[in-house]
Parts: C-alpha cells; structure tokens; sequence
C-alpha cells in the first residue's frame, strides 16, 4: 500500500531541526534557493507574466525562470550594497507586478524583512503603517486610484531620516515622483563588476528568522494598523499544504486576481509556484473580461483571488466567450464562495477549494440560525431570527441553515421555509426537549464543525444568552448579544448592540480568526417576513451526539396556569408607574 503524504508535516519545523543537526543542507532553503532550483531545472520556461503596463499583446511583461532568478539576484546585490542586513524592513507597498514578487525573494537571501502594504490604505493609514514598521527601505508606485503613495513616503521621510530610500516602480512615460529613485536602480546590472555568485554563497540566512510582517490583519478585510500576523521561511509549509490541495504541478499556470498584497496571494500563488515551478500570471487591475481572456491565452488551469472577483468573472458575458476548458482549480479565501457559483465550477469539472477551511465548495453554508422550539411550535422570535437571516445570507451571497434541537419536532421545521430558510438541520432526541446547555453545547458544537458556518445567529431569549455564551467559548469565537440590527460592508459582517440601557449604540465586527462570527437578535426588533407561503424547507435529520453523563437534567418543567401572554411574544406592551395611582 503506497504510504499517504502528510503534506502538513512536509516541512515541519521539527523536522528540518532535526535535518539541520544530521547536515541537511537543503533544509535550509528560503525563497531565493526555490528560485535557482526553477532557474536551473526550467531555464526558458515562463516564469512570471504581468499585467502592470497592460493586458495587450505588446505590453504584458514576461520573465522565464532564467530571466527572474538574474534580476533577484541584481537586486540583492543592489540591496546589500545600499547596507540591507539581516532584519533590516523593506517595505513594499505596489500591487500585483513582478517587483513584487523580486522583492520577497530577494529579501529572503538577505535575512531581512519584507512588510507587504495595502495599496488601498489612505494617507493616514499609510503614514501609520511607516511609523508602526521603521522600514530602511520601501518600494512604491507613484499613485494608485487617486492615492499618491510616493508622496505619502517622501513625506514621511522628512520626519524620519531612518527611511534611507523610496524607490518608485513607474510605467513608460510616467514621472519619476520626487525624492524617489528608480526601481531600476535595483537591478541595476554593473553591480555584478562589484559582486559574484561566490557572495551569494556567502549569505546564508536562516529560514527560522522572521522573513515577513502581514500589518494588516489580511488583505480582504478592513485595513488594520497592526502588526497582526508573522511568517517565517521554516513555516513555508503551509503553502506546501496549500498547493497540495490545489494538486500544483510545474506544467500549471496560475492567474492571481490583483491587487496582491500579502495574503491569498502571496501564500496560495507566489509561493506555491516558487515550490512547484509553476507559471504566475498576476492580473494587476481586475476586470471581467481580462481574467477570462488571459485564462484562455495563457492556458490557465487555476485561479487564485477572492472570491467576490471570481463571482463577477463567473457572471459576465465574457466566461462562455473564452475557453475555459483547461481550468481546473479555484483557490480563494476570505468570504465563503457562492453556493450557485461553486455548483457552476463543479459542473464544468472545476474545484473550489476554500484555502484557510472557511467554506470549500457547495458544502459552503455563509450564515446559521438557530431557532427556538417550546410546546410543539416555534416561538416568534424564531420566525425573527429566521428572517433576518435570510436578509444577512443574501447580503453576504451564501446559503442559509436553520439547526433546529429538540424532542417531537418531526415536519415542523419544514414551515421555516416561508420565511426563507432553504434548509434545516434537525437534532430529534428526548434529552434535547428541554433546555439544557451540558446538552446543548456538545450537540451543536458538532454539528457546526461539519457545516463551518461564517455566521451564526441565534435567539437573544433567556436561553439563547446562555447558550450564546457558552457556545461562543466553547468555540473560541467572539459574540455580540443583545443586537438590534445587522449589516454588511464591503464583504464584512457587523453587529449594531445598545449600550449602558440603550443611552449609546456601539458596532461591533469580528476578527477574521473568529469564526463563526456569533450574534443574538433581540426579540421584537427584527421583522419576521413571509417570502413564500406555499415554501416548505428540506430537512435533515441529524443524530446528535448527547453525552451520556450529564450532570444536570431537567426532570419536569412546571408552568403557570394559561392565560397571560409572555411579554416576549406580545405586539404591544402597556406599562405605567405608581404615578397613575393605581
């Protein structure tokens, strides 16, 4: 029997410890050792393909691994002699061009440290992120949609001698902004009269060193001015599991939806295709037409971006234009992919992969609702969650899961399907008929880890707080109880809760760790809608994983003789004071 891989421990940094101890010299590989292995093993094969200047024929740029591995090379002798040293930061801050990628590898030979910044962030956020990182070094475009980058830099340098250099990466015939050099000055080749490949053996960086600062939390979310996440060389495989789910070989080509900044990217593009020797087509400016038209032309079998782009790409005139025949991946990260969208992938025989596990195809379920089941009916608030639901899954482009716990239930859940909910999970045992959150916790714990939800909404009742709570820890997740309104921008989900007796409001959004994103809805604030009366929901019977040693149980539940009205079901409440006098 073949022995199956373990792609996780591929390049575990145990393992290369223990290599580095018996003299395994190969261990010790950063980027720049991944890019002389491609240069020698494919010489002319294309390496990197840009779209920078433009997609036209005659403008798109193009390096063979020959091509690439000589200008990295330039650019570390460039560097060194400019007096980069280990640790030292450069950042970066263009979008999805080849000097990117040069940089990164270049920048791993001499031990220093690359900051990839958003070329989206504003002034003050750009200014914020020089003064967080104390760069030596940036590498910037003059301007990106109306954001004057280079100033931005050249300002901050005034004040911050520590800056020694700004180099601008422009496009024939743009101006060189002032107080910047040329990013050719980089690859400058008469540095070769000063320094030989025998220096470049002499600089052996150790991959257990920092190598990259992600300042920004990712790159699909809000800017965040902070240092949020690190990487080293030795951690590398994670992009070797990345590109083991995508099967990536030498003979694929892989297109990137731009900007790259330092996320998806970076991880599930650029640094797979320095492992493997494949093709990277860095789309620098999405458009529709330009990522179906260079599938076709550069014979891509994958695509790497978010996966709102993909969507649009998806959903233009322009996918049945071109071929698309070769494609065979979709590696994306971020929001959850589409449902209607990852079945028109599988049906054409091409696989979604979600990269960090968030949604991975038509298995994807963007928000949950749990209901509240009491005396054989639903209570209100669960027609309320239900129906906000609803409103948050189009709004983020994913399906929506009711999980219904209980005892009796039978075809009751299927009403939920008036209010929008396409589909509902059942957990039917005598132990659930009654609340109990050593019962209740377990129970939907599991069934979440199947569905991996984005969000999940639940009732504000007396037992959804409890069961909120507990379920939010016991998830190592965050949680907005209590809220009485929700909203999604620019792909992020955000909960509006009152605060200090309803005399202030606060929002409140998740970090992109936390997941599911946990929120109660206060009941009587949301409006339960109809979509369909004639809809009836599919359910599914789930076998609920109840411990068998429950230290608590609820025995019998005695209740009030019928007749007055529960104020949490009520249209309208009246109350008056002792000022009424009686």
């Amino acid at each position: 029997m073949k022995k199956k891989v373990n792609w996780e421990n591929l390049w575990d940094q145990s393992m290369i410890k223990r290599a580095r101890e018996l003299g395994g010299a190969e261990f010790d590989w950063v980027l720049w050792d991944l890019a002389r292995k491609n240069a020698r093993a494919y010489r002319r094969r294309e390496a990197i393909v840009d779209t920078f200047v433009g997609t036209a024929a005659g403008k798109v740029r193009r390096k063979t691994w020959e091509e690439f591995f000589k200008d990295v090379n330039l650019m570390v002798f460039n560097l060194h002699d400019l007096g980069v040293r280990n640790r030292d930061i450069i950042l970066t801050q263009v979008p999805n061009i080849i000097e990117n990628v040069y940089a990164r590898v270049a920048v791993s030979k001499l031990g220093a440290i690359v900051v990839p910044g958003q070329v989206e962030l504003g002034e003050a956020e750009t200014k914020g992120l020089l003064e967080l990182a104390q760069p030596k070094i940036t590498i910037v475009v003059p301007s990106y949609h109306g954001r004057d980058i280079a100033r931005w830099h050249v300002e901050y340098q005034r004040d911050h001698p520590s800056l020694e250099y700004i180099f601008a990466v422009t496009r024939p015939g743009e101006e060189l902004p002032e107080g910047t050099e040329p990013f050719s000055e980089l690859i400058n080749p008469a540095m070769r009269d000063k320094y030989g490949d025998e220096d470049l053996d002499r600089m052996r960086p150790d991959p257990f060193d920092l190598y990259e600062f992600i300042p920004t939390g990712g790159t699909t979310g809000v800017p965040k001015l902070c240092m949020h996440s690190t990487y080293t060389m030795a951690q590398m495989h994670t992009a070797v599991n990345y590109g083991a789910r995508g099967g990536i070989n030498h003979y694929d080509s892989l297109l990137c939806f731009g900007p790259l900044n330092g996320g998806t990217g970076t991880v599930a593009a650029v640094h797979p295709c320095l492992i493997w020797g494949a093709k990277l087509v860095l789309l620098t400016e999405f458009s529709e037409v330009d990522a179906c038209r260079l599938t076709e032309e550069e014979k891509v079998t994958m695509w790497v971006g978010i996966p709102a782009a993909m969507v649009k790409a998806v959903k233009s005139p322009y996918f049945g234009k071109y071929d698309m025949s070769l494609l065979r991946v979709v590696l994306y990260s971020g929001m959850p992919m589409p449902v209607d969208v990852a079945e028109q992938f599988w049906e054409m025989g091409v696989r979604p992969c979600g990269q960090y596990g968030t949604s991975i195809s038509g298995a994807c379920v963007g928000g949950n609702v749990i209901t509240e089941f009491q005396d054989g009916d639903f209570r209100k608030v669960s027609y309320e969650v239900a129906s906000e639901g609803k409103r948050v899954a189009d709004a983020l482009g994913c399906e929506l899961c009711a999980i219904v716990l209980g005892s009796g239930i039978g075809d009751k859940a299927a009403v939920l399907g008036q209010y929008g909910v396409p589909k509902v999970l059942v957990a039917d045992d005598e132990r659930l008929a009654n609340y109990s959150a050593e019962a209740y916790v377990p129970v939907l714990s599991e069934i979440l880890k199947d569905v991996e939800p984005e969000v999940l909404l639940l009732p504000a009742s007396l037992n959804g707080k409890d069961l909120g709570a507990r379920l939010a820890a016991h998830l190592d997740t965050g949680l907005a109880m209590d809220c009485t309104e929700f909203k999604v921008e620019d792909g992020a989900f955000k909960a509006k809760r009152p605060l200090f007796a309803g005399k202030c409001f606060g929002w409140y959004e998740w970090d992109s760790s936390a997941r599911p994103q946990v929120a109660s809805c206060r009941p009587n604030v949301f409006e339960k809608t109809v979509v369909d009366e004639g809809a009836s929901a599919e359910v599914s019977q789930v076998t609920p994983a109840v411990p068998d040693d429950l230290k608590v149980q609820v025995v019998a539940v005695e209740k009030e003789e019928a007749g007055k009205i529960d104020l949490t079901e009520a249209e309208i409440i009246v109350s008056g004071g002792r000022g009424m006098k009686g």
